[in-house]
């Protein structure tokens, strides 16, 4: 991890903070995955590590991220899109996302519905 690029697009992605315990290197969950996959190619870890690393992430429930923001509300959406969206990234990363597409058209014309005990949102585009 200390190797990875901490300049150029990547700049506002990766950071290194100083514990108790030393240095660690914060990097968006995109990066790590990449890492520990370059890591167990080359054998430095097993794949368990990345196994447990996915599960891990896969856990964390999207309620308990947006705990205290109402699905579809304006904080809930404006949560989305700093959550997509590419800090630091230009601008056409960001216009070309296709989640943020998506977001930004359930927001302007979207309804936020529950079906099925799960939120998701219906779409009426504009004739």
């Amino acid at each position: 991890m200390d190797d990875l690029p901490r300049d150029g697009k990547y700049k506002r992605d990766v950071r290194t903070i100083v514990t108790a315990n030393g240095p660690v290197t914060i990097a968006p969950n995109y990066m790590a995955l990449k890492v520990l996959g370059a890591m167990e190619q080359i054998g430095e870890i097993d794949k368990s590590a990345v196994n447990d690393y996915a599960r891990a992430i896969a856990e964390i429930s999207p309620e308990k991220m947006t705990e205290g923001l109402p699905f579809g509300s304006k904080a809930f959406f404006d949560w989305m899109k700093k959550a997509l969206s590419r800090e630091g990234g230009d601008d056409t990363s960001n216009i070309l996302n296709p989640m943020l597409a998506l977001l930004e058209a359930a927001e302007k014309y979207g309804e936020a519905i529950q079906e099925d005990g799960e939120y998701c949102f219906r779409i009426t585009m504009p004739e």
